[in-house]
């Protein structure tokens, strides 16, 4: 199965046309180098409309790229001419669907950008998170003279007179004393600034509203439910004679068994021309999850009474909540006795609540406490200082990034338990240590650690729908006759190739199955 896979064209677009009006789908989601995906991750797609002489473009998510520094690279560069938008719409806002969004902030685009009433609110801390991972700009004018200084002195050892090593150390101080009188000029790729102008250009609309964002052209969404204000989003092309092509975009799809607290995905009424869907789970079936929570309760007891750290890094936006309420739950039940639970990471506080001025959240009052405490001059991390048992949510869910990286010592504590609440990338740091469980890793501010902790991972939690999930929803679904389902996050894996023999079986004769890096029906092939 994998030949045949490995057989088909490597195209990254799909057209089509309907009562005139033609369609054209461009995914950029990755990137092909040297006969290999360089990287797999979030969502960016422009749908191209032509109707009589106008054409326009809208873009849908803005993706990113995650998983090892060196590929934080492809996040600086622009695979096309934003200038040549004309509206953009973002489905939810976790990174890997709106890391780019940062270009928008610039001139060269003049729409507007749609989403929820929710996604707006969680844009301004996620995307400062964003801000702050940028790579420096190493040309500054300070940054070149310590660079000169550092290379004279590696020269000093290299010249043999005394003489010449007095003159080289001459040089060495007068460029010091200009470093002093020279201000750290250093910009960024983004900065604050260019956040709240691209904030500026966002307008939001409600659940259900019908919104024209471009001449012919209506925009609305409904519940996607994988995090707070995700949507699906469905475009409809009001054309001449009455004539109206659908266009269906998934975003990324939540449970329906055992529902995250954003509820189930919402299922459209219209009839669709185009469906496309994400597949980031498919060929995996969840963990059944009171087997799971059941299985948490035993490890977090064992460690409480050992008196044992635990460590849980997550996702700032949607797991920390979950994970939140959870532990609520749990404490209320006296399902695990009540101890501290510690919180490092501003972002989770800012999400949480914003979260919670707009859903419903059961956590309990005075449970999370700051990890943090103390002045910037004098600060203190108090999970650190308390002797006996403790749980700290801390942000970084995939352990490369954030402020887990202030707790990795605690790998080499035996009596310390490490939970993951949710996939690993593969060449992440989590994915090393939760998926391969490695023994010992290299960690650039402690050198090589050795791993005693206890390590667990926990699957069922994920926000995903999986195949189950997907097969499901597709069942539920209208199709207009000649419809096309697009499947994206295409990963060139059999079990997607299962899937949309799958979904084939379930659509009419005159529908087609395609992959969103190919042009041609998946199924046919």
């Amino acid at each position: 199965m994998q030949k045949i896979i490995d057989t088909l064209p490597r195209k990254n677009y799909i057209d089509f046309k309907k009562h005139g009006v033609g369609v054209s789908l461009q995914f950029f989601g990755w990137v092909w180098e040297k006969e290999k995906w360089v990287s797999l991750t979030g969502s960016a797609t422009i749908l191209t409309i032509k109707m009589g002489k106008q054409q326009y473009k809208i873009l849908i998510d803005f993706w990113m790229f995650q998983g090892c520094q060196k590929e934080l690279k492809y996040n600086e560069i622009l695979p096309f001419d934003i200038s040549k938008l004309d509206v953009a719409f973002v489905t939810h806002t976790h990174v890997d669907h709106i890391w780019k969004l940062l270009f928008l902030s610039k001139d060269e685009f003049n729409w507007t950008i749609r989403t929820t009433k929710v996604s707006k609110q969680l844009l301004w801390p996620m995307l400062k998170d964003v801000i702050k991972l940028q790579p420096k700009n190493e040309n500054t004018n300070k940054n070149k003279l310590m660079r000169k200084v550092n290379n004279l002195k590696s020269l000093l050892d290299k010249v043999s007179w005394k003489e010449n090593q007095d003159d080289l150390l001459s040089v060495i101080e007068e460029i010091e004393k200009e470093l002093e009188c020279v201000e750290d000029e250093e910009k960024k790729y983004f900065d604050i600034h260019d956040l709240n102008k691209l904030i500026q250009k966002v307008n939001w609309i409600d659940y259900n509203q019908v919104v024209e964002i471009l001449p012919w052209i209506t925009l609305k969404f409904i519940s996607a439910g994988h995090l707070p204000g995700s949507a699906q989003a469905i475009l409809t092309i009001n054309w001449k004679n009455n004539k109206k092509i659908v266009l269906w975009f998934s975003g990324d799809l939540g449970k329906y068994k055992n529902p995250s607290l954003w509820w189930r995905p919402e299922i459209p009424k219209e009839k669709f021309d185009l469906y496309m869907i994400e597949s980031t789970y498919a060929g995996r079936f969840h963990n059944d999850f009171e087997k799971e929570k059941n299985d948490l309760v035993k490890v977090l007891n064992e460690t409480i009474s050992k008196n044992g750290k635990i460590i849980i890094p997550v996702f700032v936006q949607g797991r920390a909540q979950e994970l939140m309420v959870l532990l609520s739950e749990l404490i209320k039940n006296w399902d695990i006795p009540k101890i501290p639970i510690y919180v490092h990471s501003e972002t989770i506080e800012q999400i949480t609540s914003i979260v919670k001025r707009n859903f419903w959240l059961k956590i309990s009052k005075n449970l999370f406490k700051r990890a943090i405490s103390g002045s910037w001059k004098n600060k203190r991390n108090l999970f650190d200082k308390y002797k006996k048992s403790a749980i700290l949510i801390c942000s970084g869910g995939m352990m490369d990034w954030w402020t887990i990286r202030n707790y990795l010592d605690y790998l080499q504590n035996s009596n310390a338990l490490f939970i993951s609440m949710g996939y690993q990338w593969e060449w992440t740091l989590g994915g090393q240590i939760f998926v391969d469980k490695v023994k010992e890793i290299l960690v650039p501010e402690l050198g090589k650690v050795k791993i005693n902790a206890k390590i667990y991972s926990f699957r069922g939690f994920s926000g995903h729908a999986d195949q189950a999930d997907i097969i499901k929803f597709v069942k539920q679904l209208k199709f207009k006759k000649d419809s096309k389902l697009v499947i994206n996050h295409w990963e060139k894996t059999p079990e997607q190739y299962l899937l949309g023999c799958e979904i084939k079986q379930i659509l009419d004769a005159t529908s087609s199955v395609l992959f969103a890096a190919f042009n041609e029906s998946f199924y046919e092939k």
